[in-house]
Formats: structure tokens, C-alpha cells, sequence
């Protein structure tokens, strides 16, 4: 929202004095948040009055700011910065001679937006003009994104770029990218960093810290490729004294004195005598490969920091990082006067204690050190004879598991975790960290968590050093980092408490998700800091020479089948409905038999419906795929085992019989039986999940090397601890919605020991739930990310990284792919008067207000158009014939349809209760397409079951397209005021005059002499006791307007109301369609309001002064007597969107007196 608006009703709100500096504070704060229903509740809070938990009331609130261009979405911002980027870059380029836009040439568009934009707040000429349309480093950092994202999707960029010339084509060996960016830089930028502390200081180093992560890494290629480490650098001595540019110099002379440092520590560390030269390489077979540099480096840090966390990619040796420290560590406790142990304790998940078992105490080729070390492994028998055992390990062993179980010790019961805090330890090494990310002390049951054991374990006073090893420290949103922070800075955790009257601090172990969510709040930094200084992360591709991986996207059309039912199970709004949907995605038989006997399809679903598993077989087919390992994100059965739920399932509804006809296999079964057949020779597959046993899964990955043709297993299952670098080929059938977890799955099979480029192929069904729950992966690993990068996240983007609401965000995401939800309203037919009822527009109680939307909801993409059509030209769009044609052919799904059949329903009931007179000769003003007469016709029984005939109905409509498609074989062309005059002598002497006219269109009228002349035309033609129905979308009736209506011979029936769909219909219709059509059906009647008036006299001179419609955006909603007082608020004013010209203000404090304003360019009357 612009922020002019904000201040100007804030504003006003202060000056009024009715409001405290609290209440200011919080609707300040409400209206910077970016979510519908934050937003919704800052509306409720500046105009009480008014009911905006109504998702019509806040669309009508927004489509009106942004026609008055006071509200913009995220996309028209992002636009918007982007072109003013672009503008001062251009004016920059042509100024300085430097061209900024050749710099993003060589940039990684998914790594790289941190550098752009912290190199552009260290341009001094246009520093300040950036800070000045674009904001801080965080709004610049997503400008930035979108603008490197926008060249990946080789999008049109900035004229400027388009006009100049083709670069010069770059040499193979090349400077690194980033060199660019320190040549456009001012000499000697960086030599002051420690000078001063202001924002330009603070950006400066921002920068250099950048730079010098990438220079690290550059750096490092050229001793990772050069055998000779002394000649590498001297190699990079050279290359810095050549340097004329004094940035590059300062980068690389830092990175130089680094380096040396890191050769330093390794030669110390060889000496030590207790690695293994007799290690081999597990691809090369190569010898005396131990420690690598890679390895050196994070050893380094780790034993300079204490506490570490080493977060290299999977297969990049992060075991043998860690066992190794063990005699660093040892020697550096003795030479600060530490008494040592000798033991390191290992916490990691059972299925990597093959990997530990190989490296400490394995065969020479595969042990990390020269002696095998003594390895207590906690398993089995927990008795003071084993506690000897472990008190004479070089390494204890323990998996997440058995950190509970109980531990006798001396007659005593202690939990394993408290016997080994007990013993002691010089190292923690915690492998696959991600897996005690449990912030909980308790589970539901009252018993400890395994992650509170290994926080206790890993924050023991007297521990010293820790290393914490994972592939992927943040799976899947920002939580996942509160145990790593409490582990590795326990500062941040710390509270003062008093003891024995001894004040001082202790580490709270309570509340660690409320407290991380309190720190990166506070300091969004505080979580980059963590990742730059206390952790090193490393790709595959960056330490070792593996050649990657292709990834292929197969987008394939899904059978009608699967189609039927995952748009049979939304729109239904199954409570399972999610999972329901992935079932029918990837094997339509998985489905719940309850939803396809409700469809009518038992027995009528087979294999061959599976788009995926066709797929699948094409790719298995090929004689180049070669061993494959297929993973299955959501399920195990029906894919790694039989379906036992599914079967009980069909069994309980009495269908045994149809759940064998299906056939159902696990797909290792299924694979050998259609492949033999294809292939023409033997196929064998095996599987893997969560119940497989460690020996089982670890036969399974030595067969892979021979003979066995593929494996398939849950992506959990497959992700962790298990080497699949034997096959070439991997097959997702569908995406897990951690992003981490598929990561770390791909790189099983890209890791040492893969010898080819391998194929990863992601099974996708065109326009379903795959696409959606991709884009929800995608956008998490962005947001995650921006805030590894340090970059302050907005609202919806900090949502989307805390746990727990994948659900609700892909809701959200399917409506917004299907452009909502698309309900036909026709489908129910209205068979009583009380599925309808009407409402007063009442005031909300002073002092109360809306929590705000409780559910998003979107319109079909065609009903969107069409509002957004009339919203822009609400009088031009009925003569235009394409657009009316749109109109009529969705009509069902609009909520004009569904008006008509209420303002019939509640015609009859006030008819049957003797109210009013049912009609005979009924007029539909502005009749559009006869919809009316459409609706009488529909609804004929229901009005003849109350004793009533169906009326002749006339239309009379301006439209000439409108008129053309009406039905009604008694139709006129002409305007409301009766322009031409069709209704004459002529016309009554054969039909009378009407006794009912209805007319919820004279927001059309453009100005008040035509609203006037409409009441004199209304009084003409309807007969004495007629009834005249006047309907206003989206505005309300003035006191006047009542007065006004009475001068013209109107007496008012019903005063103020609005038709709304019952309770009890609500519930048949959830029953009938589900949730999202009953709640669609529902609000499809949320904005018009009506009046009901009956002619009792000839007009009495009729002044056009009263005829005035109040915004209920800015007038509160209340039915208005001569006795009640309007409340008041402050004044701001609102232009109408539709074609009336109407202006309308909050009314001020009421003095008995109404103020009347001429506009003098419209000459339209205003009342405030």
C-alpha cells in the first residue's frame, strides 16, 4: 500500500486525539505485513465499523486502492524497482563510461544476488540515489534477484543493454567473475574498513566478506588442481604481484597470508604420524590422499573455533574431518594444562555406522588411521562391564535411538546420555545433525526427546570442541537451525538466574524455538554470522572433480483418470485431501476406495491410468539408462511394500474382491514383471525403506556394483548414509517438500565413486499437485537461502520457512494455478424459499474488532477478468460484444446468477407471510441478458408450491449485446430513465402498468440528475401500491437518500438489507460438494444491498439533492433512523468504481448539521 494513504490516515488518526499512541503503533504495524489477513485486520482497526473479516469487504477495499493507485502487489513493486534500477544504472553507464550491466554476465543467477547487490551500495555516485527508490540491502538483494532471475529466463533487459554491442568473447582462462566487480570499484576501497562505523563502512565490509568467500573458493581450485602444494603457491604469490588494481591485490594477498596458514597446519598435522597413508582414494584407488586440502581447511577452523559445524555436500569425506581431529584436539588440551580422555563420542543415525566402522576400525584401504582405533559401539547390554569398555575406547558409538535406554550402573538406572555425560569426552562429533532438530524437551507422552539428549551431551560445561556434520543443516525451513545455534553459540540461550544468592548465568533449555524465533527476529544477521564464522559449506563440485549431474524435468499429461479424481477430491475438500491427491498423481489405484465408490470408479481404475509408472517404464527401457535408483518421496505402500492399509481398507467396505482385481504390487514387483518382458531377459530391483534392516540396505548398495539393476526406496530412506555413486540414473516419482531431503537424496548418487555425468529425472504431472508442491519447494529453498545470505525476510516469507503449514501453503498455491476455485452455481437447484435469508447492515459494536480472513479465496480466472473488465469501464463494457459474450458464457459461475434466485426467494416468502403482494406484471431494469426471466423459468415450481403464478416478466436494458442474447420474448432497448420512451399510453393500455420493478444496477446512473430523473421514470410507470426494488453493489443508502425517496412517492418497506445464502444450505451444499464449493457458494451474495419502496403518491417536486450513496468502506454500515446518531471517524475521501462519479467522506463528529461540498468539476454534491 502506497505509503501516502497509510500517513494520511494515520495521520488524522492522531490529530483526532480518539486514539493512544498504542493503538496508532499496532495498526502502523499491521500495515506493513504483506499478508491478506494481517492486512484484513489493519482495515478492521482503522474502520471498526465495518465488518472486514468479509473477504468481499477487503477484494472491494482492494480493488478500489488500486484503481486510486494506493495499493500495489508485490510483483507491481518488484517492477517498479526494477525499472528504476535500471534507469540510474543506465544514467551511471553513459555518466562514468563503466558499463554496470556487463557485470552480470558471469554471475550466478542462483548464487550470486548477494554480490550484485552489495556491489552496487559500494558505487558512491549512485549509492544514495538506490537507497533513495529502492530502500535498504534486503529490498535491493530481492531487486537483485528478480533482475538475475529474469536474465536465466533470457528475459527482454533494459534498453540500454539491448543497444550496445556483443561482448568480446571470453577466453578459457579467464578472470573470475567477481574480479569485475573490484575493477568498477574506486581504487583502494577497501583499505579503510576498520576506520569508521557508518552505514557505508558497514556495506564495505558486507561486500569484502563476499568477495573474500569467493576468492577463498577460487583460491582454493588452484591448489586442488595442482599436485605440488609449494608450487601452487607460489603460483598465487605471482599472480598477486602482478596485480595493478589495488582491490585485487588487497583480496588475494589476504587470501594468500590465509593459505599459507592452512599449508602450515596441514604439514603440522601429517607430522603427527597417526593418518593413514595407506588410505586409498575410492575412485582413483590413488594412496597418501589423506588429509586433503579441503579436509585440512575445515579441520583448521573447527579446531580454531572449538565448536563447528562442517556442512559439506554428501561424499565429500566430512567423517574423516572430523575422526582425525582426535590427537589435535588431544594435543591442544595438553598444551593449555586440560586433563584428556582419550575418547570422542559419536552421535549419528544407525545407518551410518557402517561408514564409522570403516574408518576407525575398518581394512587399511578404508580406515582413516594408522592403528585401528578401539571403538565402543552402544548396542546390546548396558552394564558396568561395558561401561569399562567404553572408559577404554579411542571412540564411543551411539545412534539417536539408544540415547534413552536405560544404563545400570552400580544397582542404578541412568539413561545412556547421562551414564556418557558422566564418563566424559574430549570431542562431540554429531553426524546428520538434522536429525535431532527437535527443538522439544518432551514428548506428548511426558519422556524425554532424543534431541534434548543430544543438546545436554554437546553443551557439557566441560566440553570444549564439537563438530556437527550434515549435508544439509537446513532441510526444510528456519527451526531447523535453533538446535545448531544452541549448540554452537549457547550465548544466546543464556539467562540470568541467582543461586545461594550468587548471581550469574545458566543455560535455559526450555522454550529453544520461542528463543530462536526472539533472535532472528531481533537480528536476522545473527543467524549469517552463525553460517560465515562458526560453519564451512562446500559443494561436490567445489572439492572434488565429479563430473555433476543432469537434471531433467519430465512434465507428462496425466490420464483423465487421475485428473477426475485429484479435481473430484479438492473441490470435495476430502479431509485427507493432500495426500489423497499425491496417491492419484502417481498410481490412481492407491486412492481411497470410499472416494471412487463415491465417483462410481470401483473396478474401474488399473495400472495402465498411471501416467507416471507408463513413464517410468519408457525411461527404464532405454538401454542407456543403465542402474537406476528410484525414489518415492510420499509413500512406502504400494511402492516399497504391499498395501496392507489399502486392502483393510476395501475389506472393511465389504470389497475384498475388487482390491485383489487391482492388482496391486510393490513397484520392485510390478518393474520385474513388465521389464523381463520388454528387456527379453531377467530384471532385478530391490527396495528400501524405513523398516528395512541395516544388513539388508547395505547388501542392497554392495549389489548395486553387481549385478542388481536398480533400487527402490523412500527418499528419506535412500538420503541418508547410503552410497548409490554405482548407478547412473535416478528417478523421482515425486518431490518431498523438504528441499533438503531430495538434495540430499540426488547426492547419493552423485558423490565419490560416480564415474559419469548422471541423470536425474523428476516425474512431474502437467498442471497438478506435483507442479504445485515443486513451486513450494522451489520458493523455500529461495527464502532459505535469503536468510543463510543474511537478508531480513518479509512476513509471508518467514511463514513460509517455520514448520508445519505445507498444507495450508499449497491450498493456496493449487487455487491460485486454477485461478481459484471454479464452482458452477447452477448445480444445485433451489427448491425452498429459506436456502435464502436477508440481513440488516448493522454497526459492529464499538470496541470490537476482526481477527481478519481466516481462509484465502480466489476466483476463477475468467470471474477475475471479468470484474477487474467492469471494475475499468463499468458503462463501456455492456456495449462490447466480445466481453458480454464472456459474461453470459460463465454466467453460472457469477454472482449475479446466483442474486436473481434470492431476490426470487425472498419475493415469495415476503409474498406467503402476507407482506407484500406476489407480482403479475414484474419490470427487470437493466436486465442484462433476461436473467430474471431465466430465473423465474428455473424457478416456476417453487413459486407455483406457494400458490403463486409466475409473472409476466419484461426487460428493459441499455446493452445492445445484452438485448441481442436475452430470451425474454418481451424485451426493450433502452436506458433506466427511459430513454426511449417504450413504456407509453400504448403499452399500459394493452399490458397496465407494472406492479413490481426491480433494479440493482443504479450505481450506473452517471450523476445525481439522472438518479432523480430514474425516481420520476420508476413513479411513471409502476401502478398505484407498486413496488420498487433497488439494489447497490458495494455502497450503502444515505439517511437521504430515504428522504429523497419518500418526496418522490415511495414509502420504504425494506430498509437497508442484504440476501445471503442460509446456514442450513451451507451445510446441505458441504455434504453435497464439499467444503470449497459450500464456501465459495456462500460469499457469491456477500456485497449488494437492497431497499425495498411501494409508490404511494405522484412525485412531489423531487430534488436530485438527496439521491446519495455512501462508501461502506468509509460510512459505517448501520441502519439509520431518525433517532440514532451516526457515529463518527475521520474525514477521507473515496472515489466510487463504478461509473457514478459519486464522492463520498467519512462523516465528522455529528452536530445535528450536514455540511453540503460542490464539487466544481463535476458539480456531484458531497456530504460530510
Amino acid at each position: 500500500m502506497a505509503k501516502e494513504l497509510i500517513e494520511t490516515i494515520l495521520d488524522r488518526y492522531v490529530a483526532s486525539g480518539k486514539y493512544t499512541p498504542e493503538r496508532i503503533k499496532k495498526v502502523r504495524d499491521l500495515l506493513k505485513a504483506t499478508k491478506k489477513a494481517t492486512l484484513s485486520q489493519a482495515m478492521g482497526e482503522i474502520y471498526q465499523e465495518n465488518p472486514f473479516c468479509e473477504q468481499a469487504k477487503f477484494d472491494q477495499f482492494v480493488d478500489r486502492a488500486r484503481l486510486a493507485g494506493y495499493w500495489f502487489t508485490e510483483e507491481d513493486t518488484l517492477n517498479r524497482a526494477k525499472d528504476g534500477l535500471y534507469k540510474i544504472l543506465e544514467e551511471a553507464s553513459v555518466e562514468t563510461d563503466t558499463d554496470y550491466f556487463s557485470l552480470l554476465e558471469d554471475i550466478d543467477e542462483d548464487k550470486d544476488p548477494e554480490l550484485y547487490a552489495a556491489f552496487l551500495l559500494n558505487i558512491p555516485s549512485i549509492r544514495g540515489e538506490i537507497l533513495k527508490q529502492i530502500g535498504n540491502y534486503d529490498n535491493l538483494y530481492r531487486v537483485a534477484r528478480s533482475i538475475l532471475q529474469d536474465r536465466k529466463k533470457k528475459r527482454t533487459g533494459p534498453k540500454y543493454r539491448e543497444d550496445s554491442e556483443d561482448p568480446t568473447p571470453k577466453s578459457e582462462d579467464k578472470e573470475p567473475s567477481y574480479q569485475g566487480f573490484l575493477r568498477a570499484l574506486p581504487q583502494d576501497h577497501f583499505n579503510s574498513m576498520e576506520e569508521d562505523d557508518t552505514p557505508e563502512n558497514d556495506d564495505r565490509k558486507r561486500l569484502f566478506l563476499i568477495l573474500r568467500e569467493k576468492a577463498k573458493r577460487d583460491c582454493f581450485g588452484v591448489f586442488k588442481n595442482e599436485t605440488d602444494s609449494k608450487a601452487a603457491l607460489t603460483s598465487l604469490e605471482q599472480y598477486v604481484n602482478q596485480q595493478e588494481n589495488s582491490n585485487i591485490r588487497f583480496l588475494y594477498e589476504d587470501q594468500l597470508e590465509t593459505y599459507r596458514g592452512y599449508l602450515k597446519f596441514q604439514e603440522e598435522m601429517l607430522a603427527l604420524g597417526h593418518i593413514n597413508s595407506q588410505f586409498r582414494h575410492p575412485v582413483s584407488g590413488e594412496e597418501n590422499v589423506l588429509p586433503s586440502l579441503h579436509q585440512a581447511i575445515a579441520m583448521y577452523e573447527n579446531l580454531v573455533e572449538g565448536k563447528f559445524g562442517i556442512f559439506d555436500d554428501c561424499g565429500t569425506g566430512k567423517t574423516a574431518i572430523a575422526a582425525l581431529m582426535k590427537p589435535l584436539i588431544e594435543k591442544k588440551k595438553q598444551d593449555n594444562g586440560k586433563e584428556v580422555s582419550g575418547r570422542v563420542l559419536v552421535v549419528g543415525p544407525k545407518t551410518s555406522s557402517k561408514a564409522w566402522s570403516d574408518g576407525l576400525e575398518g581394512k587399511i584401504e578404508k580406515r582413516y588411521f594408522t592403528e585401528k582405533q578401539k571403538v565402543a559401539w552402544v548396542n546390546g547390554r548396558k552394564d558396568e562391564q561395558f561401561l569399562e569398555e567404553m572408559r577404554e575406547a579411542d571412540f564411543i558409538f551411539v545412534n539417536y535411538e539408544q540415547l534413552l535406554c536405560d544404563f545400570s550402573v552400580n544397582g542404578e538406572s541412568k539413561k545412556v546420555y547421562e551414564v556418557l555425560m558422566d564418563l566424559g569426552y574430549d570431542q562431540i562429533i554429531v553426524d546428520e545433525i538434522q536429525e535431532a532438530r527437535n527443538t522439544r524437551n518432551k514428548t506428548k507422552k511426558g519422556k524425554e526427546t532424543e534431541s534434548l539428549a543430544v543438546r545436554m551431551l554437546a553443551t557439557h560445561p566441560s566440553i570444549d570442541h564439537v563438530s556437527l556434520l550434515s549435508g544439509t543443516p537446513m532441510p526444510d525451513n528456519l527451526d531447523d537451525y535453533a538446535n545448531i545455534l544452541f549448540i554452537l553459540r549457547p550465548e544466546y540461550f543464556m539467562k540470568e538466574k541467582e543461586v545461594d544468592g550468587v548471581k550469574g548465568k545458566k543455560l535455559q533449555f526450555d522454550n529453544i524455538s520461542k528463543r530462536f524465533k526472539e533472535i532472528y527476529d531481533g537480528d536476522p544477521r545473527a543467524l549469517y554470522a552463525l553460517v560465515k564464522e562458526r560453519t564451512i559449506r562446500r559443494t561436490s563440485e567445489e572439492v572434488t572433480d565429479l563430473p555433476g549431474c543432469e537434471r531433467i524435468d519430465e512434465y507428462i499429461d496425466l490420464t483423465p483418470i487421475q485428473r477426475q479424481i485429484m479435481d473430484y477430491v479438492f473441490e470435495h475438500s476430502k479431509k485427507d485431501w493432500l495426500v489423497q491427491m499425491r496417491y492419484a498423481a502417481l498410481d490412481p489405484r492407491l486412492v481411497s476406495p470410499i472416494i471412487l465408490q463415491e465417483m462410481g470408479l470401483i473396478g474401474k481404475v488399473s495400472r495402465e491410468d498411471s501416467a507416471k509408472y507408463n513413464k517410468l517404464e519408457e525411461i527404464l527401457s532405454d538401454v542407456e539408462t543403465g542402474k537406476v535408483v528410484i525414489f518415492s518421496s510420499m509413500f512406502a505402500e504400494g511402492v516399497t511394500r504391499e498395501a496392507k492399509r489399502l486392502e483393510r481398507e476395501y475389506k472393511k467396505l465389504g470389497l475384498s474382491a475388487e482390491f485383489k482385481r487391482l492388482g496391486i504390487k510393490t513397484l520392485e514387483e510390478d518393474l520385474i514383471d513388465h521389464l523381463q518382458e520388454k528387456c527379453g531377459r531377467e530384471v532385478e530391483f530391490i527396495s528400501i525403506d524405513a523398516e528395512t534392516k541395516d544388513e539388508d540396505r547395505e547388501n542392497a548398495v554392495d549389489r548395486l556394483s553387481n549385478g542388481l539393476d536398480g533400487i527402490v526406496c523412500t527418499t528419506k530412506s535412500g538420503g541418508v548414509s547410503l552410497n548409490f555413486s554405482a548407478a547412473t540414473t535416478g528417478i523421482f516419482l515425486d518431490q518431498h517438500y523438504s528441499p533438503a531431503t531430495t538434495d540430499q537424496a540426488v547426492a547419493r548418487i552423485v558423490r565419490r565413486g560416480q564415474r559419469g555425468k548422471a541423470k536425474i529425472h523428476f516425474l512431474y504431472g502437467k498442471d497438478s499437485i506435483d507442479q504445485d508442491v515443486k513451486e513450494l519447494v522451489d520458493t523455500k529453498r529461495e527464502n532459505i537461502k535469503m536468510s543463510l545470505d543474511g537478508v531480513e525476510l518479509l512476513d509471508k516469507e518467514k511463514e513460509l520457512l517455520w514448520a508445519g503449514k505445507d498444507r495450508e501453503r499449497l491450498k493456496d498455491i493449487i487455487l491460485k494455478r486454477k485461478g481459484g476455485l471454479s464452482i458452477d452455481l447452477s448445480n444445485y437447484n433451489i427448491d425452498d424459499i429459506t436456502d435464502f435469508e436477508t440481513k440488516s447492515v448493522r454497526k459492529r459494536k464499538k470496541g470490537k474488532s476482526h481477527s481478519g480472513v481466516q481462509q484465502d479465496f480466489y476466483e476463477q480466472t475468467v470471474g477475475q477478468e471479468i470484474r477487474k473488465v467492469i471494475a475499468d469501464s463499468p458503462i463501456e463494457c455492456w456495449h462490447d460484444q466480445e466481453f458480454v459474450q464472456k459474461y453470459v458464457d460463465n454466467f453460472e459461475t457469477l454472482g449475479p446468477y446466483l442474486l436473481a434466485r434470492a431476490k426470487i426467494a425472498d419475493l415469495v416468502k415476503r409474498s406467503s407471510q402476507k407482506e407484500i403482494e406476489f407480482p403479475h406484471l414484474f419490470l427487470a431494469d437493466a436486465a442484462a441478458q433476461g436473467i430474471l426471466f431465466s430465473a423465474f423459468q428455473d424457478m416456476r415450481e417453487l413459486v407455483n408450491e406457494h400458490g403463486f403464478e409466475v409473472p409476466l416478466v419484461v426487460d428493459r436494458d441499455f446493452s445492445q449485446p445484452m438485448h441481442d442474447l436475452s430470451p425474454n420474448p418481451n424485451k426493450y432497448l433502452a436506458d433506466m430513465c427511459g430513454t426511449p420512451q417504450v413504456f407509453d399510453e400504448v403499452f399500459f393500455e394493452q399490458f397496465g402498468k407494472f406492479d413490481f420493478v426491480d433494479n440493482s444496477s443504479i450505481t450506473l446512473l452517471q450523476n445525481k440528475e439522472k438518479f432523480s430523473q430514474y425516481m420520476l421514470e420508476a413513479n411513471r410507470i409502476l401502478d398505484e401500491g407498486g413496488l420498487l426494488q433497488l439494489g447497490i453493489g458495494g455502497w450503502h443508502f444515505s439517511k437521504e437518500f430515504f428522504i429523497g425517496m419518500e418526496k418522490a412517492g415511495f414509502d420504504t418497506v425494506v430498509k437497508s438489507k442484504r440476501h445471503a445464502v442460509s446456514r442450513d444450505l451451507i451445510k446441505v451444499l458441504k455434504e453435497m460438494f464439499g467444503n470449497h464449493y459450500a464456501e465459495a457458494y456462500g460469499r457469491k451474495l456477500g456485497s449488494t444491498t437492497f431497499s425495498l419502496f411501494q409508490k404511494v403518491d405522484k412525485p412531489n417536486l423531487t430534488d436530485k439533492k438527496y439521491f446519495l450513496l455512501e462508501n461502506p468502506n468509509y460510512v459505517e454500515e448501520v441502519i439509520v433512523n431518525d433517532t440514532k446518531k451516526p457515529e463518527s471517524d475521520i474525514s477521507l475521501e473515496q472515489i466510487s468504481p463504478v461509473g457514478a462519479g459519486i464522492k463520498t467522506v467519512k462523516r465528522k463528529e455529528y452536530t445535528g448539521k450536514k455540511k453540503k461540498i460542490i464539487d466544481p468539476k463535476t458539480g456531484l454534491v458531497r456530504l460530510v
